[in-house]
């Protein structure tokens, strides 16, 4: 009896030997998948899945490298511009309309205010604080002009310091009036992007033969910023591609072609009326020989900067002296489209 127990258990302690022999036999079989080897497919994928999510990078990105999301016409547009190589170096650019003394800005006789609607009379600098300004920029930056800027980019030739373009839409006269003469007594390079329609449709437009003065002169020069002032990133109502891109085409033809007639010059550089703009209007800028083109949406530029979409930022009848200074020190967002529709 005693030798029948003995041999049960040794049979139960063979069975738990061999169940444990067969379970260590069939983990050894199972293959562990090895670790991606540089410069396979598989390493790649994995390089994938331990990437930065989207937020994640665009944290890390900050400060190192400018770009991310464009605004068109106030919008986030993601795939507009691509990522930009990163420059310490930038250049900012500045956009005036008008220029008229502060008593003038003050005054409610129409005769001597014709800014009527507060969203017109928001673009107008006082004389005084142009001056002021300008008084600033030539003691504090390297003023560039604008054609000088657009021709780094092509070379991807950066500045050896930061530094500042002036530019003006329109056409009014006191650009030539008042503006100008400031400028000449600073020596600083300015841009008129020319709306072409001002000069037959404002009574305080400039004419040509002083338009021509100034591009003769050589400090400021003469740009285009389309015939009549559309939204071009808009397509009206009914109108078919087709008719859209023909339209588009022309603003852009027409305004190169006048100036440059009117001029004897190359006509390179345009000025997105209210910043609108879309892959449509820089194909036909590119096909209508234009090189680079501002909008109206605010940040620093650099020689990487997409030339189709550069920044600028527009200089407002609030902007103290202090205020101005600012748009050079502090780090700000994109703005929202401040120009009246």
């Amino acid at each position: 009896m005693k030798n029948t127990g003995k041999i049960g258990l040794l049979l139960i302690l063979l069975f738990l030997c061999l169940g444990l022999f067969f379970y260590t036999k069939q983990q050894n079989k199972t293959v562990k998948t090895p670790l991606p080897r540089a410069g396979t497919a598989e390493e790649g994928k994995a390089a994938a899945l331990l990437a930065p999510l989207p937020a994640e990078q665009e944290k890390q990105d900050s400060g190192k490298k400018s770009g991310g999301k464009t605004r068109i016409n106030g919008k986030a547009n993601t795939k507009s511009r691509p990522q930009e190589k990163d420059s310490s170096v930038w250049v900012k650019i500045l956009n005036y309309h008008a220029i008229f003394p502060e008593a003038y800005l003050k005054s409610e006789d129409p005769k001597l205010n014709r800014f009527t609607k507060p969203s017109d009379r928001k673009l107008i600098v006082s004389a005084e604080n142009f001056e002021k300004q300008m008084d600033f920029l030539s003691k504090n930056y390297k003023v560039v002009s604008f054609s000088d800027f657009a021709e780094r980019i092509e070379k991807k030739q950066p500045y050896g310091e930061n530094a500042v373009i002036i530019t003006f839409d329109g056409a009014d006269e006191t650009i030539y009036k008042i503006a100008y003469p400031v400028l000449k007594k600073y020596n600083l390079p300015a841009t008129l992007f020319l709306h072409i329609n001002a000069l037959k449709l404002d009574k305080t437009a400039m004419k040509w033969d002083t338009i021509k003065l100034l591009h003769d002169e050589g400090l400021m020069e003469i740009e285009s910023h389309s015939i009549s002032h559309p939204h071009l990133n808009r397509m009206l109502k009914n109108e078919t591609q087709e008719a859209y891109e023909a339209r588009i085409r022309k603003e852009l033809v027409d305004s190169k072609n006048i100036i440059e007639e009117k001029l004897n010059k190359k006509v390179l550089y345009f000025a997105y009326p209210y910043g609108g703009y879309n892959a449509t209007v820089i194909g036909l800028l590119k096909e209508s020989g234009y090189k680079a083109s501002v909008t109206v949406q605010w940040d620093k530029n650099t020689v990487f900067t997409n030339p189709y979409a550069l920044r600028r930022r527009g200089v407002f009848n609030d902007h103290t002296l202090k205020k101005f200074e600012e748009i050079f020190t502090v780090k700000v967002k994109d703005d929202p489209r401040e120009y009246a529709d």
